[in-house]
């Protein structure tokens, strides 16, 4: 099986937090999470403070099962209303990194 990437476009993140809370009720109401949105701030060109949703993959996540299972999308994608997560093949992935410079690689499953 090709490697596949799952990676996040920071520009369509809005921070909605959608993806945190569909994980959680995915996995009956387990606390841990899986998934979590970091705000990070920085300067634009003209000197406005711009916010960026970055999302994180934690260590509890196991996105690879539905990965190499072929299984529907797991529930943080599926509610992501900009579709800002995404799994990918490896020329899928470098178009995506050719054409956006603000993405963000989660995790890449063999």
């Amino acid at each position: 099986m090709p490697n596949v990437f799952f990676y996040a476009d920071i520009h369509r993140c809005v921070g909605c937090h959608a993806c945190e809370v569909a994980c959680q009720q995915e996995h009956g109401g387990d606390a841990r999470k899986r998934i979590k949105v970091e705000e990070s701030e920085a300067l634009d060109s003209r000197g406005r403070v711009r916010v960026n949703f970055i999302p994180l993959i934690l260590e509890d996540c196991f996105i690879e099962s539905y990965a190499k299972d072929g299984e529907d999308s797991p529930a943080c994608m599926a509610v992501c209303p900009t579709r800002a997560l995404q799994f990918n093949d490896l020329g899928g992935f470098s178009r995506v990194l050719s054409d956006n410079k603000n993405v963000s690689l989660l995790r890449v499953i063999r």
